[in-house]
């Protein structure tokens, strides 16, 4: 729900009247209408904090002390025009536009920003490139990136200067860094790598990068946890999939169609490749890799996004489905296709083979076969044969289509969650089953009887306790009733004589 800023005693933001402006700032009109412009009345503690104002009449604008105007917004519109010709863009949470004249100024106030608490799991990062990073406003943009290096680090749409990714490069942490439309500078990233002993974390780049620096990380793949870069030759799409890796991922065009990797050493088990849109479906390579890893069997995740107008070929069709059969220890399938690349029995034919698979828990498909299977039976089936496995669309969403598929998605989650709750301290574990029968499970059969199997542990150590306890109850009700006995000096019993003491042990 959207703040109505000043109006709130614990309100953040406070309006600014145009007889209040200072000599560095000015009013903003957009299609003769005047903004209204508003000031901190205090430093917000976490970006939390700014998700009311970013809504409503499309976000607010606040001057900063430093002359920088700061649009705060959820990010779904182009900003109100300024004076300004500069800007740094963050996007930790909600969307913070900074305008201004003066360079430092702006680095400024992106720290304030951008250092602030988030529960984000990443932060997106763009500036005009009129914008003049030398080392002090680098190290500005690094206080932006310690504070957020257990994120995603994305940076969209710039130029990364030397400075930058002369930082960039010299990290003491591991990163999570993402370039969309961004480059860095080739010669300077070099420089400051090549002698990098500590591990860099995760590099995905949309752009190639120079060939210098492909020979320079490549001899280096061992510091990487991930590594995705598009349009490689063959040969280091060769030295990628040999490395220590855990995760790599590249593109496939006309330049590699041909190329065979039945003999390749394949080591990493997250591997993600993308065909490009104006290459033919690349068979030969498709193939070989598909059978190389069927015969190697160790692949975890797998994602194939296959930008081609047609089917692909049914060889190749029958290679994904052979490589799902053999990869025993496959977690996660991600098929991103467009158009008819896989055709609705293809569809059919994958959900049969993961009935039976015992590892996989996601699937996730672009297209769902409506022409043969318009009441989603195929899906129902594989959710009732196969519980593990959570299917859905490219964004990670659920298929939707009636009440009965939405109770199986319900279900299943309930049942996974079950399970996983297993690799849980016993503590926690004990308090997940007492609340799940309390409040949810126990008039649910089906769900009840899969928790208690597995938890079955958990009950055996209940009973024992209580077992347990009952017998320390018994022993010393007894040990009572012997201590009432010699109190009382055991009295003869008129009829039976004298009363003889028990015997304990």
């Amino acid at each position: 729900m959207a703040i109505t800023p000043g109006r709130n005693p614990n309100s953040l933001l406070a309006l600014i009247l145009p007889s209040e402006f200072q000599a560095n700032q000015f009013a903003v009109t957009e299609k003769g209408k005047e903004w209204h412009l508003y000031k901190f009345l205090r430093a917000p503690s976490a970006i939390e904090e700014l998700k009311p104002y970013s809504t409503g009449q499309g976000g607010v604008l606040v001057w900063m002390d430093n002359g920088t105007l700061a649009y705060i917004n959820n990010g779904g519109r182009f900003p109100p025009p300024t004076r300004f010709t500069k800007f740094f863009e963050l996007h930790p949470g909600v969307c913070i536009r900074i305008h201004g004249d003066s360079d430092d100024a702006i680095l400024e106030t992106a720290t304030f920003f951008g250092t602030l608490e988030s529960f984000q799991k990443q932060i997106e990062i763009s500036y005009k490139n009129n914008l003049d990073f030398d080392d002090a406003r680098a190290e500005q943009l690094a206080l932006i990136m310690d504070k957020n290096q257990s994120r995603k680090i994305c940076f969209i749409g710039s130029k990364l200067n030397s400075a930058v990714s002369a930082m960039i490069a010299t990290r003491p942490y591991p990163l999570n860094l993402y370039l969309e439309t961004a480059s860095i500078d080739n010669d300077a990233f070099l420089k400051h790598f090549q002698g990098r002993t500590t591990p860099f974390g995760s590099l995905t780049s949309e752009q190639s990068l120079a060939t210098s620096l492909f020979k320079t990380i490549f001899h280096q793949l061992n510091l990487f946890e991930h590594f995705r870069v598009n349009r490689l030759p063959n040969d280091l799409i060769l030295q990628l999939l040999s490395a220590p890796v855990k995760s790599v991922g590249f593109t496939v065009g006309e330049e590699n169609n041909d190329f065979d990797l039945m003999a390749a050493d394949i080591l990493p088990k997250e591997i993600r490749i993308q065909t490009l849109y104006e290459a033919a479906f690349p068979t030969t390579f498709m193939l070989s890799f598909l059978r190389r890893v069927a015969q190697l069997g160790h692949l975890e995740s797998l994602e194939l996004s296959l930008c081609v107008d047609d089917p692909i070929p049914a060889e190749a069709g029958m290679a994904l489905l052979g490589l799902l059969g053999a990869s025993k220890n496959l977690k996660s399938l991600k098929l991103p296709v467009s158009g008819e690349a896989l055709d609705d029995q293809f569809i059919k034919d994958l959900f049969d083979v993961i009935e039976k698979h015992d590892k996989l828990t996601v699937l996730s498909i672009s297209v769902y076969p409506k022409m043969l299977d318009p009441q989603f039976k195929w899906l129902k089936h594989l959710m009732q044969r196969n519980r593990r496995v959570h299917v859905t669309n490219n964004h990670g969403l659920d298929w939707k289509y009636d009440r009965e598929l939405e109770k199986l998605y319900a279900l299943n989650r309930f049942l996974h969650g079950s399970h996983m709750v297993t690799k849980e301290p016993l503590s926690i574990r004990t308090l997940v089953l007492v609340t799940a029968l309390t409040y949810g499970a126990v008039n649910h059969f089906q769900r009840a009887a899969s928790l208690l199997g597995d938890q079955a542990d958990i009950l055996c150590e209940v009973l024992h306790e209580i077992d347990l306890a009952n017998e320390a109850h018994d022993d010393s009700s007894l040990l009572k009733r012997k201590g009432d006995d010699d109190d009382e000096g055991n009295p003869a019993d008129s009829e039976l004589g004298p009363r003889r003491k028990r015997q304990w042990k």
